[in-house]
């Protein structure tokens, strides 16, 4: 049987994971929000110039 892992050991893993989430969040999800609100300002623009 392996020993438990100690503090250290738990803590890097959780800052490796965190990392991870972060640069997932910072290379998928933002990019798709920000293209999300620039095409409703390009329909929203558009909208208004014909109206």
């Amino acid at each position: 049987m392996e020993p438990d892992p100690s503090i250290w050991e738990l803590l890097v893993a959780f800052l490796f994971a965190g990392t991870i989430a972060m640069v997932t969040m910072s290379l998928i999800v933002f990019p798709v929000i920000g293209v999300g609100i620039w095409i409703v300002s390009r329909v929203r623009r558009r909208r208004g110039g014909s109206g």
